[in-house]
């Protein structure tokens, strides 16, 4: 479900005579980057299109268009201009639709948009760039060899029915690239081209931020458009749609699918799969009923699955989503990450959410529930104005492919104004959604169903095990119900959840009160408190950070390793107790700091500060019991255990954040400490939390000043505190050029490098860095502009030049006082001294 709203209009909208759609649309106060504008183009053909193809053939089309074309030769042409003109450029290709999308300053858009218009509409397919884009494929393919979610869906595929093209290993490698010569890969390039770049197949949405000559450069843009797209000669207009075969086989259901993952974690995943009704206004009610069922399977409140499969320490966490495989199929994905107790009663689990849907399908769901899902996903709608104007252009250019009968006229009225939720469908709908659940029901069963139980156990002494091909995963099949009709359970006394007490029916805008540049300061024994009236957005939002200094968090490594199960407990609680704030557009969240913990809300703003004051009261209030922690206690260590499995890349930067941390504050110090104290200890240890603490707190946004007075009386009333208490100042490294960290991970087929970088020009700087704020901010800012530079060139000459890393990029991290960055490489073609070598030449 969508949590911004389409917030700009459309304008000028028309198809060209051979089919292609293109739309101008312009943006709100709200848009965070209405200084650059932004183009989509969507063609509605994607993988299923290329099923005649070698494998991984339309992704490869994908790439060759950003190679060389008829009027500009060097493949670094857009990069280069874009660099110019603070732009990125990118691509994707989906099963139904490839998408490439693209912004950039003002002043170099248009150019932009003649380049990536020539690669679309004219491109070369030299054989030089065919080779070079296979091997990047290849690479990305290596990269990602081992993800787990790539791994599942090697299995969700290798189980489903051959004829269908969801079956098909749509990413490819060099494997299946160069089967054919490249020359034969050439013409199969030219021949798709001529087959998917059809005006009929192409969306194009533009968004131009506000200025003098915008009418003339929209203009410039649709003749653009117009000679290069638009001219495309017309084929296969009346082109008929294959009617596709069933994605799965009646034997192919009602199957448990063993998946062996090395992850350190469980989990249980249930599809079910639906064939979509025939009626002509199921489409309408569709996101309406999917959204309600899932929301109800995924719901935290007390008495509902979730709290069921919790109570008994079966599950660790639960999310339910749905989508579509084909134009007449969609599935019902409920995802459960499971406890170890959970990994070995998979067929209790199971049954639980089959009863659950059982209970749902007799009770039935009240139309007041999707009522207030209705006024809960508009107001949402009309708040939460957060989208870029990239985001929206891509959002609308694939929702024109959706509804493109409705595209047929060229207009010129400024206050045409469409929502996006009418493109895409993906709105909540009020008319009666509910009529459809009794059939809906009917196919939420085993006959419908496949699960996926993927553990690094999951196929041990497991007869009829196979492996997928290219991602190598081992798996197994066998009945659904053969595995389950054994097991007895328990039916719960299940619930659905309350009405949702957090939901206004509007979020005003409050009036300015303060300058711009003005911070309110309170400055009190309890509380450290800022406020800032932040309306520049135009928006009902706000956040709230509420930093906690609790002694006996943090004095002891013994104390660290206590506060992390404490908390893991803390926030289980706290997503029970408050499990609809995220349905009413507010979230939240409790995480640890070095000396504490932190609360952060953010979101609509009208009961924002209440729920704050409510999660104080219940965080200050609770106390843990010995089996809870002696649960978490038992995951954590599992968890901290598993981490070398975790991608090497990540185990690189967590040494390097070790590296730079004090012996009581390492990972592998915490790990030793909570290996050795007791569920007692730490029950104990909670008994001495906030007696006395420091706060600090910041709020910042759609709240009248006197609102956030209150509110900083309010928390002053809540804690006590010792004058003497005083957040601890952080201990800052010793930082020493040129030093070197050599760390070994397992082996993998490629080769990891990171590269930490302070930009300190010497000790004079490093000192006034500990102590002058204003030297870190001109630090910070030097680390910052050398990131855009870097990422730029480290992308143009390792990846597009030299071919040495598909995976590579720079990012800005500071370490403690001393603001940086780091530059990380993976490779599989070249060795760590060459990967270092070429980024000493960047």
């Amino acid at each position: 479900m969508h949590t911004h709203t389409f917030t700009t209009q459309l304008a000028n909208y028309q198809r060209f005579d051979n089919g292609v759609r293109l739309t101008f649309i312009s943006p709100k106060k709200s848009h965070k980057n209405a200084l650059k504008a932004s183009v989509s183009i969507t063609l509605s053909k994607g993988h299923y299109f290329a099923n005649d193809f070698p494998e991984g053939f339309a992704h490869l089309y994908e790439h060759m268009l950003f190679n060389a074309s008829t009027r500009y030769k060097n493949t670094d042409a857009l990069d280069k201009h874009l660099f110019a003109f603070h732009g990125q450029v990118n691509g994707w290709t989906q099963d139904f639709s490839t998408n490439f999308q693209m912004n950039c300053d003002q002043t170099g858009f248009f150019k932009a948009c003649e380049i990536l218009m020539d690669r679309l509409s004219a491109p070369l397919f030299r054989l030089k760039d065919i080779d070079a884009e296979i091997t990047a494929i290849d690479a990305e393919f290596i990269s990602k060899a081992s993800d787990p979610v790539r791994q599942l869906l090697s299995v969700q595929k290798a189980t489903s029915n051959p004829r269908h093209p969801f079956s098909r290993f749509s990413a490819g490698n060099k494997s299946t690239l160069t089967k054919l010569s490249a020359k034969k890969t050439q013409t199969l390039l030219r021949d798709y081209h001529i087959r998917v770049m059809q005006g009929q197949h192409i969306s194009i949405c533009v968004g131009l931020p506000r200025c003098a000559d915008a009418e003339n450069k929209k203009l410039a843009l649709q003749a653009l458009f117009s000679a290069t797209l638009g001219a495309i000669s017309i084929k296969n207009r009346l082109e008929s749609v294959p009617e596709l075969p069933p994605v799965y086989l009646p034997s192919q259901l009602n199957c448990l699918l063993n998946v062996q993952q090395n992850t350190g974690r469980h989990q249980l995943i249930s599809i079910y799969t639906l064939t979509k009704p025939a009626c002509n206004n199921f489409s309408s009610q569709r996101n309406s009923l999917y959204i309600m069922i899932c929301h109800l399977l995924e719901s935290k409140h007390q008495h509902g699955l979730f709290w069921a499969l919790k109570a008994s320490h079966l599950a660790l966490d639960i999310h339910s989503y749905y989508k579509s495989i084909d134009l007449q199929t969609d599935e019902l994905v409920i995802s459960i990450q499971l406890s170890e107790k959970g990994s070995a009663r998979v067929s209790e689990v199971y049954l639980l959410v089959q009863t659950y849907i059982d209970f749902l399908s007799k009770k039935g769901i009240e139309p007041w529930r999707f009522r207030e899902k209705a006024s809960q996903y508009a107001l949402s709608l009309h708040t939460n104005k957060g989208s870029s104007l990239l985001e929206d252009c891509i959002e609308v250019s694939q929702g024109m492919n959706a509804t493109n009968t409705s595209w047929n006229t060229f207009d010129d009225k400024d206050n045409t104004t469409f929502s996006l939720e009418n493109l895409t469908g993906s709105a909540i709908s009020a008319d009666e959604p509910w009529l459809y659940l009794p059939e809906t029901f009917t196919k939420l069963v085993a006959n419908n169903t496949r699960v996926y139980f993927i553990s690094p156990s999951a196929i041990n002494q497991t007869p009829n095990s196979r492996t997928t091909k290219h991602f190598n995963t081992p798996y197994s099949v066998s009945k659904l119900l053969e595995s389950s009709s054994s097991q007895q359970i328990d039916i719960p006394n299940f619930t659905k959840p309350r009405k949702n007490p957090y939901v206004t029916s509007e979020h005003a805008l409050v009036k300015a009160q303060l300058p711009p540049t003005k911070l309110l300061h309170i400055l009190s024994a309890q509380c450290n408190f800022k406020f800032y009236q932040d309306l520049s957005f135009n928006l009902p939002n706000g956040e709230c950070y509420i930093s906690i200094t609790e002694p006996e968090m943090y004095k002891t490594v013994k104390q660290s390793a206590a506060k992390r199960v404490w908390l893991a407990c803390l926030n289980e609680f706290l997503a029970s107790e408050f499990f609809d704030v995220e349905l009413a557009s507010i979230h939240f969240r409790v995480y640890a700091h070095h000396h504490g913990i932190c609360i952060h809300t953010g979101g609509l703003s009208e009961r924002q500060l209440l729920l704050c004051i409510e999660m104080i009261n219940a965080i200050r209030t609770y106390k843990a019991d010995v089996d809870n922690i002696k649960h978490h206690l038992a995951n954590i260590q599992n968890m901290m255990q598993n981490r070398v499995q975790q991608r090497p890349l990540n185990q690189l930067f967590m040494q390097l954040n070790e590296y730079y941390q004090n012996d009581s504050k390492k990972q592998s110090a915490i790990l030793d400490s909570m290996l050795s104290v007791s569920a007692q200890e730490i029950y104990e240890i909670q008994n001495s939390y906030f007696h006395y603490n420091y706060i600090e707190c910041l709020l910042v946004g759609n709240w009248h000043v006197d609102a956030a007075k209150h509110f900083h009386h309010q928390i002053n009333n809540r804690f006590d505190v010792a004058h003497a208490l005083k957040k601890p100042k952080a201990c800052v490294p010793l930082i020493t050029k040129g030093k070197h960290i050599h760390r070994r991970v397992e082996e993998t087929q490629e080769n990891h490098l990171v590269w930490h970088f302070i930009p300190l020009v010497g000790e004079h700087e490093k000192a006034l860095a500990r102590k002058d704020s204003r030297m870190k901010l001109r630090l910070a800012a030097r680390s910052l502009v050398l990131e855009k530079l870097l990422s730029h060139i480290m992308f143009e000459e390792l990846r597009q030049q030299q071919k040495i890393a598909y995976e590579l990029g720079v990012g800005y991290k500071p370490i403690s006082t001393y603001p940086g960055i780091a530059m990380y490489v993976v490779s599989s073609t070249h060795s760590i001294a060459e990967i270092y070598d070429a980024q000493l030449t960047v």
